[in-house]
C-alpha cells in the first residue's frame, strides 16, 4: 500500500479490498473524473500490487484452512488412491515427498539438524524407488542409484 498514492489507494479500497465494491461510476463521481479513467487507475494499481495481492491470496487461504484440514483430506486421498496406476503411483510419490519435506523444514528451523540436503534427497529417492518397486531396494537398485546421483 506504501506505493500508492491517495487516489490510488481509495480506488483499491473501493473496487478490491471490500465484500461490496463500489462501481466505477460512483467512484469517478467522487473524483469528477471520467469511469474509465477510475479503470486505468485500477489496472495501474493491480499492476504495481501484483505481487503483494498474490502473496495475500495465498495468506487469506492458509489462514481460511487453520488447522490444515484440507491438505489432511488431500493427503488422506493420496494414501488410499492405489498405485496401481500413474496416478496412484504419482500420488504415493506426492505423500512420500510431503513427509520428507517435513523434514526438510525441521532442517530449515533446526541448524544443528543432522540431516543435510543430500541425506534428504537419497532419502527422497528411496521412497520413490520403494514406491515403484520396492523389491529393487533388495537387489542393490537404491545404492547403486544413489552413487550414481551423489557422483
Amino acid at each position: 500500500m506504501d506505493k500508492l498514492n491517495l487516489r490510488e489507494r481509495r480506488v483499491f479500497e473501493a473496487r478490491v479490498l471490500t465484500d461490496n465494491p463500489m462501481s466505477l461510476e460512483d467512484l469517478a463521481a467522487e473524483f469528477g473524473i471520467a469511469r474509465v479513467r477510475i479503470r486505468q487507475i485500477e489496472v495501474s494499481v493491480l499492476q504495481k500490487m501484483g505481487h503483494d495481492l498474490m502473496l495475500l491470496a495465498l495468506e487469506q487461504e492458509i489462514l481460511a484452512d487453520k488447522n490444515g484440514d484440507h491438505w489432511n483430506r488431500t493427503i488422506e486421498t493420496m494414501i488410499d488412491t492405489n498405485a496401481d496406476s500413474l496416478d496412484g503411483v504419482r500420488a504415493k510419490a506426492r505423500v512420500a515427498c510431503s513427509n520428507r519435506l517435513g523434514d526438510l523444514d525441521e532442517a530449515v528451523v533446526d541448524l544443528s539438524a543432522s540431516h543435510n540436503d543430500r541425506t534428504l534427497e537419497n532419502s527422497i529417492l528411496r521412497d520413490l524407488i520403494r514406491l515403484y518397486d520396492p523389491h529393487l531396494e533388495q537387489k542393490g537398485a537404491v545404492q547403486a542409484l544413489l552413487i550414481e546421483c551423489t557422483t
